[in-house]
């Protein structure tokens, strides 16, 4: 349930799917210029839906928490290569304009207006949300979930039927007047569910481990007191 932070799937995935998504550009470009812009937009769009559908409802393994300095880390699952894909469509146009430049000034502005037109689908990615277990509490940036501290939080449990918003680590939360609420850690998240709540309950009590989150000695510990299932084959332990 603990990883090295690796960004070299990343990577990969936009080495793989920018050029793809230019190819695809590039055959959709009749289309374009003949104003069938609809069915234009259709096909990035149809990519990313199915994408995203692949990425969000396929029962993928948990990859686990990335161990970090100071923090145990993890990402909701991404449509990255949706994204990658979406992103060298959308420059596609501007390869295609090449041909047509009249000088070596207008090639160079049309190659400068690639990167920018596939910028903004290429950080989407690196934007994600993730979910951080620090010393300190717990947070979720992305989501609109509210940092809290260990002590603000009273319980949590781990909800796995019902409707799909409610489902995922319930917890219940206090604030400075001592009125209690509840927050949902949403379902997404490449990490096993029924460990990340019992990690929570871990922590609430025992305080005095949780300075150490985000060292290996940690991630190890947590892993045999909180019963982590088995790591699946290939999936290596964090030693460093």
């Amino acid at each position: 349930m603990f990883r090295r932070r690796r960004s070299l799937p990343t990577v990969a995935t936009a080495v793989l799917c920018w050029p793809l998504g230019i190819v695809l550009g590039l055959v959709a470009e009749p289309w374009r210029q003949s104003g069938g812009i609809a069915a234009y937009l259709l096909i990035p769009l149809a990519v990313l839906a199915a994408w995203s559908l692949a990425v969000w409802r396929w029962p993928w393994r948990p990859t686990g928490f990335q161990v970090l300095a100071g923090s145990f880390t993890a990402t909701q699952r991404w449509p990255n290569g949706g994204m990658f894909t979406v992103g060298g469509y959308l420059a596609a146009p501007h390869l295609a304009a090449l041909s047509s430049s009249s000088s070596m000034a207008d090639a160079v502005g049309t190659l400068a207006d690639i990167p920018v037109m596939s910028v903004f689908m290429l950080i989407i990615p690196f934007l994600q949300p993730r979910l951080v277990l620090t010393p300190a509490g717990l947070e979720c940036p992305g989501l609109g979930f509210i940092r809290t501290s260990w002590d603000g939080i009273t319980s949590a449990e781990f909800v796995k039927t019902g409707p799909r918003a409610a489902r995922g680590v319930r917890l219940t939360l206090v604030g400075p007047n001592r009125r209690e609420r509840a927050e949902t850690i949403p379902r997404g998240f490449a990490v096993d569910y029924m460990f990340l709540t019992a990690a929570i309950r871990h922590y609430l009590d025992h305080p005095e481990h949780r300075a150490a989150i985000g060292t290996a000695a940690e991630s190890q510990r947590l892993k045999s007191i909180a019963g982590a299932p088995p790591e699946h084959d290939g999936e290596r332990a964090l030693t460093e």
